[in-house]
């Protein structure tokens, strides 16, 4: 018994380190890259799956702050069954948000967005005004259109 509970301390002190590591890290890693691309896009992926596109600011304390904020919103289209997605700017909402602070120990991790992605050229079109509703992209290509 003594080397069966032995060893299952030696286990729970290896995730304990393991866990403990992989939060350090979560704050620390990206801030050397964030600092370059201040002003580029970043995908913010968040533990709920939310994916957040936008300016990153403050990364590495506690709670980064998001603006220029878009997300995809996906709808099921009853005609087809299929899958539409359109890209959203946050702002639009009754309280008119600015900015979003967000808690790090919700974010999984931080990615550039690359300057030729699918993304990067929506953003561009609708900072450039190209859409005739300003909070709503076209779909994304190879989603059906509505």
């Amino acid at each position: 018994m003594k080397c069966y509970e032995t060893a299952v301390a030696a286990l729970l002190g290896l995730a304990f380190i393991s866990c403990g590591r992989n939060n350090s890290a979560q704050t620390r890693a990206p801030q050397a890259a964030a600092s370059s691309e201040q002003l580029s896009y970043h995908a913010v992926f968040l533990t709920n799956g939310t994916i957040l596109y936008g300016k990153l600011a403050k990364w590495g304390t506690p709670y980064p702050e998001l603006t220029d904020t878009y997300y995809l919103h996906t709808v099921l289209d009853p005609a087809t069954k299929r899958p539409h997605s359109r890209l959203i700017k946050r702002g639009a909402e009754w309280h008119g948000p600015q900015r979003m602070i967000l808690n790090a120990s919700h974010i999984l991790f931080v990615e550039p967005v690359g300057t030729n992605s699918r993304i990067a050229k929506l953003i561009q079109d609708a900072e450039a005004g190209k859409f005739a509703d300003t909070l709503q992209s076209p779909a994304l290509p190879g989603s059906p259109a509505p």
